[in-house]
């Protein structure tokens, strides 16, 4: 994030808008990279603090919870992976409280559902009435300190026993977990972003972030472009960082964190949500249908 934009904005806007979109942990995060606590107002110094604290506490203990069940799955030799935000926070993040977390994702072999079942109750845990996506993951917990687990025994994309024959293990706070793979976590990520949260405005910067962080630690190779909601994804992120560089608009302020106006997007990216999912071919977008409603403008608010 450029000083200048700091400077140029209205860093109480900005955190309202953050934290609205629930990507607040990583905002305060780049604030305290770009150094800039001293030019804060104090009020939103100390929110941002607040937000900070929070966040590695509830963090913690849902990691906690599972580096406890990856222990007991590897007790009895189960396969499994951490996906999603678990999966980057504890493999791809430095500092537990950057990255909202807001529950855990497992996946594991459909066969061994019953046993992980078992397992986690006898862990404490109790199950929680079925999700929407039954066949996606058909069992969701709730462990005895609140932490709320989904787990899954496929992927929208397929592969699963790939996936979990690539997890990699990975320690935190000296305990190991496995996680996705790098190239499975993007793929993940990027489908989420592209086939599923295209046109749903909460969500999507949280999932984008995740995408540009990944691009910001992992190996270039890491994104094939061959898989198209990696190109897409990556086109998203390009667009947005365009935009930083475009004297036109010098109070943009940390547009890549805040893609919105989610109705100017084509639904020729993913088909509604579906054609990804399903298969079918997707379309790249018109990306100058969308150059205005990709980025907040402060003046806009």
């Amino acid at each position: 994030m450029k000083r200048s934009l700091i400077r140029g904005a209205d860093p109480q806007l900005a955190l309202t808008i953050a934290e609205r979109f629930a990507v607040a942990p990583r905002f305060v995060s780049v604030l305290a990279r770009a150094k800039v606590w001293d030019e804060l107002p104090a009020d939103v110094a100390a929110r941002a603090r607040e937000i900070c604290e929070q966040t590695h506490a509830a963090n913690a203990a849902l990691l906690a919870d599972l580096v406890s069940i990856a222990e007991a799955l590897d007790a009895e030799r189960l396969p499994y992976a951490a996906t999603k935000g678990s999966a980057i926070l504890v493999a791809h993040h430095s500092f537990v409280g950057e990255r909202h977390l807001d529950d855990i994702d497992l996946l594991v072999r459909a066969t061994d559902l019953p046993r992980v079942d078992t397992l986690l109750t006898d862990l404490g845990a109790t199950t929680e009435r079925s999700p929407v996506n039954v066949d996606l993951h058909p069992l969701t917990v709730r462990t005895a300190l609140g932490t709320k687990v989904e787990v899954h025994v496929r992927l929208p994309r397929g592969d699963q026993a790939g996936v979990l024959d690539r997890a990699t293990p990975t320690e935190w706070r000296t305990r190991r977990v496995r996680a996705e793979s790098s190239k499975d976590l993007i793929n993940h990520l990027c489908h989420h972003v592209i086939a599923q949260h295209i046109e749903d405005p909460r969500p999507l910067p949280r999932h984008l972030v995740d995408v540009a962080h990944l691009k910001s630690t992992c190996e270039p190779e890491m994104f094939d472009p061959r898989v198209p909601e990696v190109r897409l994804s990556l086109e998203l992120l390009a667009l947005i960082e365009r935009f930083q560089d475009d004297d036109r608009i010098e109070k943009l302020f940390a547009s890549w964190l805040f893609p919105t106006h989610h109705s100017l997007i084509p639904s020729g990216i993913a088909s509604r949500r579906g054609a990804a999912e399903q298969g079918s071919r997707v379309r790249p977008p018109n990306w100058t249908r969308v150059r205005s409603g990709l980025v907040f403008r402060v003046a806009e608010f």
